[in-house]
């Protein structure tokens, strides 16, 4: 199974993910465990993986408004709907 990653971060920051990972808005929040925070510091990016959950992570982006989300798609549009942040951020 492959699972499709977004790079999520305040609308205010005008970010657009061109593919090159390096350019990826730090802290990088991503869940603990996920391996996609693995390659994200091998890519030496600043990850903040102290979250247990998606949820959490949005709730601390939430919070700062400074850095990005990096999760999987679906999850990211159901998080932003659900927690009222379409105003805030964006994919």
């Amino acid at each position: 199974m492959q699972v499709e990653y977004s790079v999520i971060t305040p609308k205010s920051e005008n970010y657009e993910f061109n593919g090159d990972l390096s350019t990826i808005p730090e802290p990088v929040f991503v869940p603990l465990g996920y391996s996609i925070g693995a390659l994200l510091r091998d890519h030496n990016l600043k990850v903040d993986s102290t979250a247990t959950s998606d949820e959490k992570s949005f709730k601390k982006m939430r919070r700062g408004m400074r850095g990005s989300i990096v999760a999987a798609t679906q999850v990211s549009k159901y998080f932003l709907k659900e927690l009222h942040l379409t105003d805030k951020l964006h994919i």
